[in-house]
């Protein structure tokens, strides 16, 4: 499923991102699908499923010492400052976060994840 994004940087350069919460399948559907029905469908489909579920996951990250960005839900208004972005991004809630600030500790935090992983596993297998 396609999701719309924006990357922008304020004036410390710090990047953040904007991330539609409504879904677009067009991109993942045939060509000759992509104006029938069968998009309204998968649409649907997709609607039943938590949006929201980003907002979730922080607290749990923080409690298992995780790093992670924390998304925030925003509406974006027909603001004039998105320029030629305006018409696409104008009147929709978004999901708004940091730009992934620790992209270079990815294979850190893969193993921090493998080691917390194996020590719950052996300690629910000692305490049962």
């Amino acid at each position: 499923m396609q999701t719309q994004s924006l990357r922008m940087a304020d004036s410390s350069g710090r990047e953040w991102v904007l991330r539609s919460i409504q879904k677009y399948p067009e991109r993942s559907l045939p060509e000759s699908l992509r104006k029938t029905f069968a998009k309204d469908i998968v649409q649907d489909q997709i609607s039943i499923h938590h949006p929201f579920g980003a907002l979730t996951v922080p607290p749990f990250n923080k409690a298992l010492g995780i790093p992670h960005a924390s998304p925030e839900l925003v509406f974006v208004g027909d603001d004039p400052g998105f320029g030629e972005y305006r018409e696409v991004f104008k009147n929709r809630p978004y999901m708004f976060e940091a730009r992934t600030p620790f992209e270079d500790q990815k294979q850190i935090i893969v193993q921090k994840l493998s080691e917390r992983y194996w020590k719950i596993m052996i300690h629910r297998l000692i305490k049962n």
